[in-house]
C-alpha cells in the first residue's frame, strides 16, 4: 500500500508537469516580450526572517526599499525587496543570540514566543501594508532540540485567521528550519531529510494545508535546495500528499563541494552572490533569479550592513537604472511569471485584447491591470497600438509605450 502510493503521487506529479508544458512555454511564447521592457533580466531577493529584530528590520529596509539618507550608510538604493514574517517564536534558544542576552521573543514575530500575546502585530501589519513583507515563512518558528515538536494544527489555523483579520494574504510561504518544524511541506520524501515534513498529510495533528489556499498562498518554496543563480522559469507544480497542486518555485541557496554543500544565504555571502559576474550571467541568458538569504542575521547583528553588502547593492540598483535588471519582492517577480507563462490574448495588427489566463493549477482567475503588471507585447506601432483586457480598453495612464528593443520591435504594456 506505502508503494501504491507513492507510485499515484509521482503519476500526479508527472500529471501535473504535462499541463504546465503543454500551457506554458517562456521561451517560446510569441508576441510577448520575456521581461518588462527595457530588461533583460529579474531578480528578487527572498528573505528569510530569522532572528531579525524589529530594529534591525527598520534599518535594513530603510536602506534597501528607499533613497532615505543615513549618517552611517550614504543613501539607501530604493530597491524594491520584500521579507518574510512569522505568527510564532517557539526557539529553544539554542540557534539565537546568547551572547546578547536575547531570547526568542525578542525577535520580531506576531505573537510572543507560543503564545498569543501579541509582540510585533502592529508592525508586522503596517511593513505588509508597506509592501516590505509580502511572504509568511511557515506560521512560525518551531526549532527545538532533542526532537521535541510544539507545533500543532490549531496554531495554523489562528494564524491564518489572525493574518486575514488584519488584511494580511501572503501569496508565498517558504518553509524553515530543522525536523522539528513539521509544519513544512511540499517536499516529503520517505527517503530523505524532508520525510518529517508532515503539513499536508491528511489525519495528521500537523496537517494544515486545506487552510492555505482560502489563506492567501499560491507559491510554495519547499525547502529543496538549488544551486542554479538564473533560470529560465522558476515554476514548477508541487503537488501535495492531501491532493492539493501549488505552484512551487525555485531559489538559490547554494553550490556543491567536494565535502558537502555550501550554502550561501548567510547575509556575509550576499555580495559573493551578487557579484558582477553573476548579474551578467542572467543578463546574457535572459534568466529569473530567485536569491534566498537571511538579512536579519542569527549570525551577526550587522551582518548585512557590511561595506561589501554595500557596495553589492549599489551595484545592483545601478544595473537597474541602466535597464539591465529589473528586482521585485518574491510575490511580484512569480505573479509576473504566472501571468507571463498562462496569459491568453488576441493580436489584430497593432490592437493587443487579454481574454484571460489558462493556469492549469490556480482556477477562476479573473485578471486585473494590476495583476497583469509589467507583461509586455510587441507591435508595430507602440504609438498606435491599443491594450484590452476583456474587450474594455485599457486607460492610458496603465499602459507604458515602448521604443524598439534589442530585436528591433516596438512593444506596448502594463506599467509595472
Amino acid at each position: 500500500m506505502r508503494y501504491l502510493k507513492i507510485f499515484f503521487r509521482f503519476a500526479a506529479m508527472i500529471a501535473a508537469a504535462c499541463a504546465v508544458i503543454l500551457f506554458s512555454n517562456m521561451e517560446n511564447r510569441p508576441g510577448l516580450r520575456d521581461f518588462p521592457y527595457p530588461y533583460s533580466a529579474m531578480l528578487s531577493i527572498q528573505s528569510h526572517i530569522d532572528g531579525c529584530t524589529e530594529e534591525e528590520f527598520r534599518i535594513i529596509h530603510d536602506f534597501l526599499n528607499t533613497e532615505n539618507w543615513s549618517d552611517k550608510y550614504g543613501k539607501g538604493v530604493g530597491l524594491d525587496v520584500g521579507d518574510s514574517m512569522w505568527m510564532y517564536l517557539y526557539n529553544d534558544g539554542v540557534a539565537y543570540r546568547e551572547e546578547d542576552n536575547m531570547e526568542p521573543g525578542d525577535y520580531m514575530s506576531w505573537f510572543r514566543g507560543h503564545t498569543f500575546e501579541k509582540n510585533s502585530a502592529d508592525l508586522i501589519k503596517a511593513y505588509w501594508d508597506m509592501d516590505y513583507i509580502d511572504s509568511i515563512h511557515t506560521v512560525g518558528d518551531f526549532s527545538m532540540t532533542g526532537g521535541k515538536v510544539v507545533f500543532f494544527r490549531e496554531l495554523a489555523k489562528i494564524a491564518y485567521e489572525q493574518m486575514n483579520e488584519r488584511g494580511i494574504y501572503p501569496a508565498v510561504w517558504i518553509n524553515h528550519g530543522t525536523e522539528t518544524n513539521v509544519q513544512n511541506l511540499g517536499g516529503y520524501s520517505p527517503f530523505g531529510f524532508t520525510r518529517y515534513q508532515s503539513g499536508d498529510k491528511k489525519g495528521s495533528e500537523y496537517y494544515h494545508a486545506d487552510l492555505m489556499r482560502k489563506a492567501g498562498i499560491k507559491f510554495i518554496w519547499n525547502s529543496i535546495c538549488d544551486s542554479r543563480f538564473g533560470m529560465k522559469n522558476p515554476l514548477f507544480p508541487i503537488l501535495l500528499r492531501d491532493g492539493q497542486t501549488f505552484w512551487g518555485f525555485k531559489s538559490y541557496t547554494g553550490y556543491p563541494t567536494k565535502g558537502g554543500y555550501k550554502y550561501q544565504w548567510s547575509p556575509l555571502d550576499l555580495a559573493d552572490v551578487l557579484k558582477e559576474s553573476n548579474l551578467d550571467k542572467i543578463i546574457e541568458n535572459r534568466e529569473f533569479s530567485f536569491i534566498a538569504t537571511h538579512l536579519g542575521s542569527a549570525d551577526n547583528m550587522w551582518a548585512i550592513m557590511n561595506d561589501s553588502n554595500l557596495r553589492a547593492f549599489r551595484t545592483l540598483k545601478a544595473y537597474q537604472n541602466e535597464g539591465k535588471i529589473l528586482v521585485a519582492r518574491s510575490s511580484k517577480l512569480l505573479r509576473y511569471c504566472q501571468m507571463r507563462n498562462f496569459v491568453s490574448f488576441e493580436k489584430q495588427g497593432n490592437d493587443i485584447n487579454v481574454t484571460g489566463i489558462r493556469d492549469p493549477i490556480i482556477r477562476g482567475i479573473t485578471l486585473t491591470s494590476n495583476m497583469l503588471r509589467g507583461l509586455t507585447f510587441y507591435v508595430d506601432d507602440s504609438s498606435a497600438a491599443t491594450l484590452s483586457l476583456y474587450g474594455e480598453r485599457v486607460p492610458e495612464e496603465s499602459i507604458q509605450r515602448n521604443p524598439p528593443d534589442e530585436t528591433g520591435k516596438e512593444s506596448i504594456a502594463f506599467v509595472w
